[in-house]
């Protein structure tokens, strides 16, 4: 039997400059959102991300920057937050290695990296249909320091 020493998956990472040219909002408040959306339901995901977000006091397009993530995206986390001058980000529908974070991460639990504090949370469509992950999406968010410096 023969055990290979590196893991066979070998991902394309994009450019922090490539992947940001998907972006919009103007991240007045430095949270970077990246969001998956299921395909032919996107505008209805994109208000249910907003009402999300105006719940904890964040302003869609001017507060946040918003990437639209696809499945194949596979990027650094960190880089794309520090070239943006993010301090904080939410991950919806992304894996944790698709975001370069390789360590163990539990869904609705705030989680710091690199002087990022982040969320990661199951795609919003998910989200819609379950009272559950409805709460532990709040309790996760209001446990995020979304207040300017």
């Amino acid at each position: 039997m023969i055990i290979p020493f590196f893991k066979p998956d070998i991902f394309l990472i994009a450019s922090p400059k490539e992947i940001l040219e998907k972006a919009s909002g103007d991240n007045a408040r430095g949270v970077l959102v990246i969001a998956r959306f299921l395909e032919g339901a996107e505008i209805a995901e994109q208000d249910l991300l907003y009402k999300i977000l105006k719940s904890v006091q964040l302003e869609s397009t001017k507060d946040i920057l918003l990437l639209k993530a696809s499945t194949d995206d596979r990027f650094p986390l960190s880089a794309l937050c520090r070239q943006t001058g993010s301090r904080f980000a939410l991950l919806f529908g992304i894996d944790p290695p698709s975001a370069g974070l390789h360590f163990r991460i539990q869904k609705y639990q705030p989680f710091s990296v690199n002087g990022i504090t982040g969320l990661w949370a199951d795609q919003l469509s998910a989200i819609e249909g379950s009272k559950e992950l409805k709460n532990a999406l709040w309790i996760g968010l209001k446990a995020i320091p979304f207040n300017p410096l």
